[in-house]
């Protein structure tokens, strides 16, 4: 439907207006849609009301879920990105891994998977022993 708009408005924009007057409507026409192109992006950031996360205790460690708007959305029982099924060592450490999570979701950095070099860099890594079972 825009597409359509945005052709009306130039075969009747370039037909009946002098040159100054074509290239101010251009410039009012590209003002108008750019405010709603930002208001649409606006929209699509404020439709997710909430985001939490909340950790959990599993054998010999740590876990975390992360819900949207009271939706379960992820499960982690173990550390992503390392090789082995190994829980996080410590609640500080899901908790951490978690909010990075909740950054990258609220940023709109999809999908959210943690790198090796990401964990390490809020030392999460630093606790963890991968020959623990």
């Amino acid at each position: 439907m825009i597409l359509y708009i945005q052709r009306v408005f130039y075969l009747y924009a370039f037909t009946l207006f002098s040159p100054m007057k074509k290239a101010f409507t251009l410039f009012l026409f590209c003002f108008v849609f750019s405010g709603m192109f930002a208001q649409q992006v606006a929209k699509k950031s404020a439709a997710i009301s909430s985001i939490e996360a909340k950790t959990f205790q599993v054998d010999n460690g740590w876990g975390y879920d992360i819900y949207i708007d009271g939706q379960k959305y992820m499960h982690q029982e173990h550390i992503p990105a390392v090789q082995g099924l190994h829980p996080f060592t410590t609640k500080e450490d899901a908790r951490k891994a978690a909010e990075l999570v909740v950054f990258k979701i609220k940023n709109n950095i999809l999908p959210p998977t943690l790198s090796v070099h990401e964990l390490d860099s809020i030392g999460v890594l630093k606790n963890h022993n991968p020959s623990q079972k």
